[in-house]
């Protein structure tokens, strides 16, 4: 319940981000990235500037003249925490883009000096590699569409291991591929992986509702650490249509499976990427035993899930799966609103009017 609360605030105010603040108890010392000497004048202090990239620690040490000067007598203070934190033991960290001032003052009986440090922080620019055909192995962010959606859900597929757990909390709210995932896909993707020796490691891959989470939050938003949008797989359609954002409706009354819909049913959600001629749909999701990955139920969506798995993502050491006609006729669809009220995406490109065989050329290749 305290996971459908967090979104239902979201939808009250889509654009604004709660920030996840993180950090070590009070007077621990932490490792930092670098090392800055300010020093220390009176009245308002000798101001200066630094540059930093998101998540980087900046180590302050602070002078009076040519004396180095204890901690015992310095404080430091931060003009806005969201952008740059500073610890009691002066590590500046670079929590989100933007730019605040750090002030250190020592004061020691009736000796009080201070320095100003205006930090500049900036987000890491994503690396945008080089992909097959029309692939492109790097998130659109904040672009909402039918199109954009689909496009970062392909990012972590084919190298994105399954993690239980993964994805939750602040992984789930980063923007682009991460690092971490690729490290672990490359060391452990074969075909006998077991996921439950990695439970919870969340930082290494995804579950489905991570997954679901990290694409939702890629297409809204352009920075990283905001609302988090993981939720219970089980939950993910109906909560999105008690937003406002999509319709919901029964699988097993409604035949039909457009780009974008999001299925939820018992233990699971999965995003469809559209319905072939001959009614089998293709999947995209992050399952047990492999990852993020294109799955079709039957038919010509199995096909074409071999088929693009092996030559898109040709790192995938996994059988591709037929999930089987039983897969989705059961549990709840949610099918995004594209105009109106309450609608978060659009649809300028007319995703949501082709066929997966049309989604799959148009997004990947022939």
């Amino acid at each position: 319940m305290k996971k459908k609360r967090h979104i239902y605030r979201l939808a009250a105010g889509i654009m604004l981000s709660a920030l996840i603040i993180t950090g070590l108890p009070a007077g621990q010392a932490q490792a930092a990235d670098g090392k800055m000497t300010v020093k220390l004048t009176k009245g308002k202090g000798k101001a200066y500037t630094k540059k930093l990239k998101k998540g980087v620690k900046l180590k302050l040490t602070a002078k009076l003249g040519k004396k180095k000067l204890s901690r015992k007598y310095l404080s430091f203070k931060t003009s806005k925490k969201s952008v740059a934190s500073v610890s009691k033991t002066g590590v500046i960290k670079a929590k989100k883009a933007g730019t605040a001032w750090i002030t250190v003052t020592y004061k020691k009986k009736q000796t009080k000096r201070k320095a100003r440090i205006k930090v500049k922080i900036t987000s890491p620019v994503q690396k945008k590699e080089t992909g097959i055909g029309n692939y492109k192995p790097y998130t659109v962010n904040g672009k909402k569409t039918i199109k954009t959606y689909l496009l970062n859900g392909l990012v972590p597929c084919g190298r994105t291991l399954y993690i239980y757990g993964g994805g939750w909390g602040s992984y789930g709210t980063q923007i682009g591929y991460q690092q971490a995932w690729k490290d672990f896909f490359d060391s452990h993707a074969k075909e006998s992986y077991d996921y439950s020796k990695y439970k919870f490691q969340r930082d290494k891959g995804f579950d489905c509702s991570g997954f679901a989470g990290w694409t939702l939050y890629n297409t809204l938003y352009k920075e990283s650490d905001g609302e988090e949008l993981s939720i219970s797989g089980s939950d993910v359609a109906k909560t999105y249509a008690d937003n406002g954002w999509a319709v919901l409706t029964k699988n097993s009354k409604d035949k039909t499976f457009k780009p974008g819909d999001v299925i939820s049913k018992p233990g699971h959600v999965w995003i469809s990427m559209g319905q072939c001629e001959d009614g089998s749909v293709l999947i995209l999701h992050s399952t047990p035993q492999s990852g993020v990955q294109i799955s079709g139920s039957k038919g010509k969506a199995a096909e074409l899930a071999a088929y693009y798995m092996k030559k898109y993502f040709p790192a995938w050491p996994f059988t591709a799966k037929h999930m089987g006609e039983a897969y989705i006729t059961k549990g709840d669809k949610a099918r995004w609103k594209v105009s109106g009220k309450g609608a978060i995406m659009s649809d300028p490109e007319g995703f949501q009017e082709m066929t997966g065989e049309q989604v799959l050329q148009k997004l990947l290749g022939d």
